[in-house]
């Protein structure tokens, strides 16, 4: 389990490469809606089983019944995508503070 939330849209991340299994990540923390995340599940090799949090309707394969939050995903994607473009631009922004975070 791989939390994600103070590098993603920061450092590149690559979930085979680095043999993530699972991996959460939060939207406020790329300057999106507050009370939104994401949970990575490895789908195969290996397949990682998670249960139910909630249970009721289908949603979310059945592993969580209530109605989505479609303005906090729709928000949430919107700010990974601005720092995912954003991020080379940012890493030499930290270099020039003389901060390495990853290599090229």
């Amino acid at each position: 389990m791989t939390d994600a939330t103070q590098a993603l849209g920061k450092i590149p991340l690559d979930v085979q490469e680095m043999n993530i299994d699972l991996l959460a990540c939060s939207a406020h923390k790329l300057y999106g809606p507050k009370g939104i995340g994401a949970l990575y599940c490895r789908r195969s090799l290996p397949r990682v089983p998670i249960l139910p949090i909630i249970d009721g309707g289908g949603q979310e394969r059945g592993l969580r019944s209530g109605t989505l939050n479609v303005p906090g995903i729709i928000g949430f994607a919107k700010a990974v995508e601005i720092s995912i473009r954003e991020m080379n631009r940012n890493r030499l922004a930290c270099e020039s503070f003389g901060m390495h975070f990853w290599r090229k």
